[in-house]
């Protein structure tokens, strides 16, 4: 019997599968059928033998046969006659067709081969490949052989995941997110280890020499251990040559350090110590509920899914894991100093705290940790046992990730009020005046850079990004922003460093959406003449910097995607590049006090601006912090675009007891009403691109 749907038996292998060996094939499970009471007919119906014609978007799927024209004595010419239907894929099209040697037709399509019989057309089984992320384009036959050509196909999440960053990423373009989903989610399985290995005993060195492990421990003591430290080095060394059998933190450790590994076979271990580290976690062989968050947090190294597609490997569903089993033991209550894990517990709840600041940033999503809910006090160097540098880094890391987890929450949640502004403008000076020596960009005396340390640039990244969105532009009409100009070409000197020293391949997947912030600024600002001239060491260093990235993070797809669409866009509007005037505020500019200009290829466009720029040139503001204030000058109140004149001795002066209103050198409404605080906020996104239609 056949469907009369269209030629599939009821009773018989509809589709064969073939094992990647080629040496052995099953199909589908056979599809129940009772006969009816009433006798059938004993042949089918003739509609279920014949080929309907069907469509779907790509057009017409039909394949059609003819008769080659032929006298009465049988003679054939080369003129065809009687065209007919012949087959129907069930998806796609037909891109290949062969016969064989008894006359059976082959035709490649979508995810296999259809087998047609020659007089009918109809399917009499199919040949599947690579369980459907495969399409075969073409085949060919030689003696007891079948060939064929196949392409993989891009795996498009069905469900495209929920991204808020464009409220705080404005453009004077669209930014579209479902655009930038379409790459492959999850990188391909390269593990040429079978899973199954994890039912049995094994040891670690049956599965790579000692030193591969040793090297894969080594990139995770440098490289992941000093942004979340909560095991030391000889504990972790221990854990080694303690256990046979790795335990999940073991695995975890593994995994991270397989990501910033250059090892060759770095990839594909990870991809296994992964799988393996969610068989322990899920099965519970893990008893310690801390040890098991500690485990969450090193497996968000791995990240092989992108934040534009729904998953459960990525970095932002391992944090939620973490913080879920965290409350559970009350992780975010401060705990007694005299319990022997006190200070490990406060250590990792800050850390998923900067994990979290970190993730919601990049993603403009929720939080997953509410400081109202927490009573933990902040860290200080009594909760480290490692060197006081590294307990400083960590510190000051959490620090700069919370003021930009602030801002960012403050937008999604409607927009960023006045006073919180200038809390956040306080909080972000406080922190790079307090920064430790050891982890300043640039000489204070002299403002140039100091020698190249991956940790002092990982820091002032994050702080020139609360930049660019603490003072985006609210209209997309409006010159140029200093602030932004200069943070955004700061962030493009530094990833110029990491590409340099080779360390652009440790960096953690935030740092994706770091750049993407600065390239946007950077396209953006690329309109205006006197900020066109390094348009193309900003677009090298950008796209280099992202390929990069493209080879461990498929977040990086994503963001490759938004910055090429931009600028095609921005190609297409045909803007003649126009001189610019940049504005700038005393206060805010009091922010670059301590950075030179060898890192910054934009210094000389806005601390140096030519009279084409700004009309007189004594207008300039590029001299250093002590003369800049000795000045005065046209300035642009940052929060609200208002111009109005500010004498030098009337400047605003940030103190570590806070900012209070009756310090501010003017009236906060001035007799306009403009200058009510905004509270709708709009993601930088939309506003930096809009005067391009």
């Amino acid at each position: 019997m056949l469907n009369s749907f269209y030629q599939r038996s009821f009773i018989g292998f509809n589709d064969i599968y073939m094992d990647q060996d080629g040496s052995s094939g099953y199909g589908y499970d056979l599809v129940r059928f009772a006969l009816p009471k009433i006798q059938p007919y004993p042949m089918p119906r003739a509609s279920a033998t014949k080929p309907k014609a069907q469509h779907d978007h790509y057009g017409p799927r039909q394949m059609w046969t003819w008769n080659f024209a032929a006298s009465s004595s049988g003679t054939k010419y080369s003129l065809l006659t009687n065209k007919r239907m012949f087959s129907t894929t069930l998806s796609f099209s037909y891109d290949s067709i062969q016969a064989s040697r008894n006359g059976w037709v082959f035709a490649s399509a979508s995810e296999g081969i259809d087998v047609l019989d020659p007089e009918s057309g109809m399917m009499l089984g199919k040949i599947r490949l690579g369980g459907g992320k495969k399409s075969t384009v073409a085949l060919a036959f030689r003696e007891h052989e079948l060939r064929l050509v196949a392409t993989q196909q891009a795996t498009i999440s069905p469900q495209l995941s929920y991204l808020g960053r464009a409220d705080y990423l404005g453009s004077h373009l669209p930014i579209n997110e479902e655009d930038a989903s379409r790459y492959q989610s999850c990188l391909p399985d390269q593990a040429a280890l079978k899973f199954d290995a994890v039912k049995r005993e094994v040891a670690l060195d049956d599965l790579m020499p000692r030193s591969t492990r040793e090297s894969l421990i080594s990139s995770f003591l440098k490289k992941c251990l000093p942004w979340m430290p909560l095991i030391d080095a000889e504990s972790i060394k221990s854990l080694f040559d303690m256990n046979r059998r790795p335990t999940l933190i073991m695995l975890a450790v593994l995994v991270a350090g397989c990501k910033v590994s250059l090892a060759p076979r770095a990839a594909e271990l990870g991809q296994y110590f992964y799988d393996w580290a969610k068989f322990t976690f899920y099965t519970g062989e893990e008893q310690n509920p801390v040890n098991s968050i500690i485990a969450t947090v090193f497996l968000q190294w791995w990240n092989q899914a992108g934040p534009e597609h729904v998953s459960i490997d990525n970095s932002s569903f391992w944090l939620r894991v973490g913080v879920a089993v965290g409350h559970q033991i009350g992780l975010h209550k401060q705990p007694d100093m005299r319990h022997p894990e006190a200070r490990l517990r406060r250590k990792l709840w800050w850390t998923l705290m900067s994990r979290d600041n970190q993730i919601a940033t990049s993603h403009g999503r929720p939080r997953a940790i509410h400081l109202s809910d927490c009573n933990i006090r902040p860290l200080s160097l009594e909760d480290f046992t490692v060197p006081a540098e590294d307990g400083l880094l960590f510190i000051n890391f959490v620090q700069i990730t919370q003021i930009l987890g602030d801002l960012t929450q403050a937008y999604l949640k409607g927009g960023l009020q006045h006073r919180l502004r200038l809390d956040i403008e306080d909080r972000l000076s406080k922190w790079l005046r307090d920064l430790p020596s050891a982890f300043h960009l640039c000489e204070r005396s002299t403002r140039k850079p100091t020698p190249y340390s991956f940790r002092s640039r990982q820091l002032h990244v994050p702080f020139f990004v609360a930049l660019i969105i603490l003072f985006r532009e609210e209209s997309p009409a409006s010159s140029p922003s200093a602030v932004l100009i200069l943070s955004a070409s700061f962030i493009s000197g530094i990833f110029e460093e990491y590409l340099d020293w080779g360390d652009i391949a440790f960096v953690s997947p935030p740092s994706i959406f770091y750049l993407l912030v600065a390239t946007l600024v950077q396209v953006s600002s690329h309109r205006f003449s006197s900020l066109s001239t390094n348009r193309e060491k900003e677009t090298k260093v950008s796209d280099s910097a992202i390929q990069e990235l493209k080879k461990r993070f498929p977040t990086a797809f994503g963001a490759d995607r938004v910055i090429q669409s931009m600028r095609r866009m921005q190609d297409q509007s045909h803007n003649d590049l126009q001189p610019s005037r940049i504005s700038c505020s005393r206060e805010t500019m009091s922010l670059f006090e301590y950075f030179g200009p060898e890192l910054c290829a934009q210094w000389n466009s806005v601390m140096k601006p030519s009279s084409e720029q700004n009309g007189d040139a004594s207008h300039g503001i590029g001299e250093p912090a002590g003369a800049l204030l000795e000045s005065s000058l046209q300035v642009t109140h940052s929060a609200h675009g208002v111009g109005f004149p500010l004498p030098a001795q009337e400047m605003l002066v940030h103190s570590s007891d806070g900012l209070q209103l009756h310090d501010l050198p003017f009236d906060m409404n001035m007799g306009n009403s403009s200058l009510e605080p905004d509270m709708v906020g709009q993601w930088w996104w939309s506003d930096l691109f809009a005067d391009c239609h």
